[in-house]
């Protein structure tokens, strides 16, 4: 009878250690759940500072494909990750700035950019020729030499001229003659002369 109760005994104080590390680590759990410490599991809540080889247990938000991250002051639509809408919100922003900006120089500025709105302002879009300098400060010298400087606007009007003719696929326009190669005298008489 004596070895019986003392092995109730034993077993009971057993079970009461048991079950009080179990509440314990109830306990535990809660506490830090409270505190935000704890991770999520397929398996329920445990601490943190538990460690698992089951890679599939425990992805970290900011590794999730939908993390929509945290953009202060800012209400996120359904379905909207936070790389898309941070994008939109910096295109709007730059948008506006791009359409509200002015030059001093001119009535109204045009930036030529990659990803404008205004298809006129794009770089592709624009066209190869004297324009191109049509938003840039004009200024004059007082000290100038009219000889020279009406010589280089010929050029450079040549070489606009020089700059259709080669990108025109119709063949309509005609060559710039400051700008084809010389002939021998010889190709020069046959071709004269042979028509």
């Amino acid at each position: 009878m004596i070895s019986q109760k003392s092995t109730n005994n034993l077993e009971v104080s057993q079970l009461k250690d048991f079950i009080q590390s179990k509440f314990d680590h109830q306990l535990d759990c809660l506490k830090l759940r409270n505190t935000g410490n704890m991770a999520h599991t397929n398996f329920g809540l445990l601490p943190e500072n538990m460690k698992t080889t089951h890679n599939a247990t425990y992805i970290l938000p900011k590794l999730m494909p939908t993390y929509r991250g945290h953009c202060p002051c800012v209400k996120f639509d359904y379905g909207q990750t936070y790389g898309t809408y941070t994008c939109k919100q910096f295109q709007d922003y730059r948008s506006t700035v791009l359409q509200s900006s002015m030059t001093p120089y001119k009535d109204s500025g045009n930036f030529p950019t990659i990803y404008s709105h205004n298809p006129k302002f794009l770089w592709n879009k624009r066209v190869k020729s004297h324009e191109r300098y049509s938003d840039r400060f004009c200024y004059q010298l007082y000290n100038k030499d009219n000889y020279r400087s009406n010589e280089l606007r010929n050029f450079e009007m040549a070489i606009q001229k020089h700059r259709e003719y080669y990108l025109d696929k119709t063949g309509t326009k005609k060559p710039v003659p400051a700008f084809l190669i010389p002939l021998s005298d010889a190709q020069f008489i046959k071709d004269k002369y042979s028509a």
